[in-house]
């Protein structure tokens, strides 16, 4: 019988990051040194906001990899970790392009308090 040669704190911080995906998430999100938004510290903290409330969809479009690999049979020791997922998603579209990209209804902006609407109806 072949010995068993993993410990299981061999990767204990992988490990953690990949059975807690939302923790692997957040983490990236929130370090400055790793994502960046552009603008005055209140536009960077609502990017921020919004690029945490955005795990859901990350997440899902990491079991939409997951399926397409597993319906390809690939081995499952290379098959793609959210961690891995994360990091190559960050290199094509970081969390502050797709921020940019957004209308500014979507991300929550206004322009109502500066510009008035100017519809008026006369009698």
């Amino acid at each position: 019988m072949p010995e068993n040669k993993y410990n299981a704190f061999d990767n204990f911080y992988t490990d953690v990051l990949e059975t807690e995906p939302e923790m692997a998430y957040l983490g990236r999100v929130s370090d400055p040194s790793r994502t960046t938004f552009y603008g005055t510290a209140p536009q960077q903290q609502r990017a921020r906001d919004w690029a945490r409330g955005q795990y859901g969809d990350y997440y899902n479009q990491y079991m939409g990899v997951r399926g397409q690999e597993f319906s390809k049979g690939v081995d499952p020791k290379d098959m793609t970790t959210f961690t891995g997922f994360l990091e190559d998603q960050t290199k094509k579209n970081p969390f502050s392009d797709r921020y940019r990209m957004m209308t500014p209804y979507q991300r929550g902006v206004s322009t109502s308090k500066f510009a008035p609407n100017t519809r008026f109806i006369f009698y």
